[in-house]
């Protein structure tokens, strides 16, 4: 709703100019980091530092949410992409590896960062939720690096994203659970049931009833070899099944996994997954380059000071 009256009232004069700006910086930093043999990712991440509002003297967009708004569009487009490289039986394979793998890295990073951050003088919720913070890898970010280093048919990327994804859905129900925490002073062993019981369900939901109903369904569209009328259908699934896991308090990056798990089982997945590169891509970028625009890399120095101790005191341990 906030961003819908942001889009409203900024001038369309004001949107194309720092869409213009964007793209521009975007396309000159990542053909330097290019041309010096490093991930373009960074290149794109840079691009956000130099244009964020957050970079003296000023910053060069004027408009932020909506960058923020097309970012957020961009991980549901990029995570949609990634599901649609793990069909059902795939996801199986590496299902209980990843389980084990994403649990305790998740609870152990946890764990010892917490312990880390009150050690530094932090409190008890501020040790918490950087602790939960630093305990979750980017998908995202992973995914596009395994892309440009040609590793994304690897057995070994596929137990990758698919601890990544597992995280994700781990370190999201532990920070509804926080936040119910923080917020009454106390732990409360139903709401811990509800969420954990609320994920399960969605999960179970989308690969039972789902992998029965959305592949026909995308077989049918395809049918009527309308290439625009089959990618519309694709991405309304994702962008449906990410509505309802943020309506159940899920990363709305694992309800786009999921759909694109469900595209994957139709025999169309192949075709869908080419049209479907083109627009991921266009918002990819722009995700990428809000990570660097919103970082805040030149204020709350403290913060950062405290951040670059815990995660080197988490490497060396």
């Amino acid at each position: 709703m906030l961003y819908t009256i942001l889009l409203v009232e900024a001038p369309i004069g004001l949107i194309l100019q720092d869409f213009a700006v964007i793209m521009i910086v975007a396309s000159v930093m990542t053909l330097i980091f290019y041309k010096l043999k490093q991930p373009v990712v960074i290149g794109f991440i840079v691009a956000g530092i130099i244009i964020g509002p957050y970079t003296p003297p000023f910053s060069l967009i004027h408009n932020s949410d909506v960058l923020n708004l097309f970012a957020e569009l961009g991980v549901i487009l990029l995570l949609f992409t990634v599901g649609m490289e793990f069909p059902i039986q795939k996801l199986r394979d590496v299902g209980r590896k990843a389980i084990i793998i994403a649990s305790s890295e998740a609870f152990g990073t946890l764990i010892i960062g917490f312990i880390v951050a009150l050690s530094l003088g932090l409190g008890f919720y501020d040790s918490l939720f950087i602790a939960l913070a630093i305990s979750v890898t980017s998908t995202v970010i992973i995914m596009r690096v395994l892309g440009e280093l040609k590793m994304m048919k690897d057995e070994s990327a596929t137990l990758i994203l698919g601890t990544t994804i597992i995280e994700d859905i781990i370190v999201i129900s532990l920070l509804a659970i926080f936040q119910s925490t923080g917020a009454s002073g106390e732990i409360s062993i139903n709401e811990i049931m509800v969420s954990v019981g609320v994920t399960l369900a969605f999960i179970a939901g989308v690969l039972i009833i789902g992998s029965k109903i959305i592949p026909k369904l995308l077989d049918i569209v395809a049918r009527t070899n309308q290439h625009d009328v089959l990618i519309v259908a694709a991405v309304g699934v994702a962008f449906g099944l990410a509505f309802i896991s943020f309506q159940l308090g899920i990363s709305v990056a694992a309800g786009a996994f999921f759909a694109g798990v469900l595209v994957a089982e139709s025999r169309s997945h192949a075709v869908t997954s080419v049209l479907a590169n083109p627009v991921k891509d266009i918002f990819a970028a722009l995700f990428f380059v809000s990570v660097g625009a919103f970082n805040g890399f030149f204020t709350n120095t403290q913060v950062h000071s405290a951040c670059i101790n815990i995660n080197s005191s988490l490497y060396i341990s």
